[in-house]
């Protein structure tokens, strides 16, 4: 059992918990930390939490345990799961972060425009900036960084062809990293000839029976896939994907693109994900709502599941809500169990909706948001056992911006950084753990706009915790969320 598992039914709350839990919880930590320059917020609520954090991971707020809709669990359960904070104190845009096996650290990308950061210690230190061998001078975009579960082989893509400069012959396509000795020497080739920007590589079982067979063959255990818009920079309209069967060293286009009819529907940047039978899961727009793509050939043929009841327009600027670009995120558990995470294009808000059958029918969709947030952007979701699930995302508090559509043009909006976990999200009223790792008082984005973040990396878990990686300044942060330290 997890550590935050309860096991009280639906949506009846233990009654017996003090709720001087929290409280007591939150001074042990302040105690822990004397000296810190970060504090944890007295109670639950991390709105008082104190300054930014100084370099290494120290102990943020204490998580809120909220049902559906931001209402706040009263009182609230013990094992209130802790926050922490590292910065990077490098520039850092468009965050991925993998937290290293066997206690190797913590590797972040991007540290300046190219550069990767490691941190042997969990955020407490970090190392020198290390650029990967022949990375481009000229202004790359939309970095990537992965790991492969099995064989822990590392993958980092950067575009740098939106001046028709691409890694490809012919103008397009990125340049891929490979590396087998956490991020130390690195081998590089082109990938996604013929597509464009915001590519990003996913690995995961084969389903077809004639690529398990090659897998076997060259002694790699995952297909690796790469995907990105094509056939124009940007807008694309279309999502191209690749697969290699052969650790991605080479990659074969597939044969369908995710994004059933209607066409011109497909232009998000999100990693997708793979069960343990192979089957590939993208979410995406559509004019019905938020849409699944879904694939049980590798990629070749593609049928759309929508979520019913939902708003997620396409991209069409200006707009006025382009807070919602590029939010939407999906994810499946040990069990098979789908979930999909996106803002809703009317009110803004974040959404989770899960499926236990594949995609043929859907749960009501509940907002996730933590307690007052009106506004969210980009949320990211990954999945380990049943139920257990884990969100990073942007929130504001403040519902009205400045009138920018969000992406071209700023919004005016502050927002903090937010990380969600939820080891029942299978039940019929969730309990979801949130806290902020950073202060609210110092918001990590004044205003969003592609030139403050496009997306955040997949969460990882680790042992008890979840890590993402942000963008806070205009610098890198690593965060997690997990038990809290252990007293003396």
């Amino acid at each position: 059992m997890h550590w935050l598992d309860h096991e009280y039914p639906d949506g009846a709350f233990p009654m017996t918990i003090d709720q001087r839990n929290t409280r007591v919880l939150a001074a042990f930590l302040v105690a822990l930390c004397a000296g810190c320059s970060s504090q944890v917020s007295d109670g639950a609520s991390s709105a008082d939490a104190g300054p930014a954090p100084s370099p290494g991971c120290n102990p943020r707020s204490v998580a809120q345990a909220h049902t559906g809709g931001g209402v706040v669990v009263s009182p609230q359960p013990a094992n209130a799961p802790v926050s922490c904070a590292s910065s990077t104190d490098q520039a850092s845009v468009d965050t991925s972060l993998v937290v290293l096996p066997d206690g190797g650290g913590l590797l972040l990308a991007p540290a300046g425009s190219t550069a990767l950061l490691r941190s042997p210690d969990q955020g407490a230190t970090w190392g020198t900036p290390l650029n990967p061998p022949g990375a481009p001078a000229n202004a790359p975009n939309h970095p990537w960084l992965w790991e492969d579960a099995q064989s822990h082989r590392l993958f980092y893509n950067l575009f740098f062809g939106i001046s028709g400069t691409g890694a490809c012959s012919d103008g397009s396509g990125a340049l891929l990293w490979t590396s087998d000795d956490e991020g130390q020497t690195w081998q590089s080739e082109p990938v996604g000839c013929g597509s464009q920007d915001y590519g990003q590589i996913l690995t995961g079982p084969a389903a077809t029976a004639g690529d398990k067979a090659s897998l076997v063959a060259n002694a790699y255990p995952n297909v690796v896939y790469y995907c990105a818009t094509g056939p124009t920079v940007i807008l694309g309209p279309d999502r191209f994907c690749f697969r290699s069967v052969d650790g991605g060293k080479t990659f074969v286009r597939t044969m369908g693109n995710p994004g059933a009819p209607p066409a011109n529907v497909e232009r998000f940047p999100h990693n997708g994900a793979i069960g343990a039978d192979g089957t590939f899961y993208i979410a995406h727009t559509s004019p019905q709502g938020v849409a699944v793509a879904i694939s049980n050939d590798d990629g070749d043929t593609w049928n759309d599941a929508i979520v019913p009841g939902t708003t997620f327009g396409d991209f069409v600027l200006p707009s006025t809500n382009a807070e919602t670009y590029l939010s939407a995120s999906v994810a499946v558990d040990a069990a098979g169990n789908l979930y999909v995470v996106w803002v809703d294009s009317t009110s803004l808000l974040p959404y989770l909706a899960v499926s236990t059958d594949g995609a043929q029918t859907w749960s009501n969709p509940v907002v996730f948001g933590a307690p007052g947030v009106v506004v969210a952007s980009y949320p990211n979701i990954v999945a380990n056992e049943a139920g257990h699930i884990a969100v990073a995302y942007y929130g504001s508090l403040q519902k009205t911006g400045s009138g920018g559509n969000g992406y071209t043009a700023s919004d005016g909006r502050p927002y903090n950084a937010y990380l969600m976990v939820s080891t029942d999200s299978l039940s019929s009223t969730p309990v979801f753990w949130t806290a902020t790792v950073n202060d609210p008082r110092t918001p990590v984005i004044m205003g969003m706009s592609y030139k403050a973040g496009e997306y955040i990396g997949n969460p990882t878990f680790s042992g008890d915790s979840v890590w993402a990686a942000f963008s806070a300044g205009g610098k890198g942060l690593a965060a997690s969320l997990g038990p809290a330290p252990a007293g003396p």
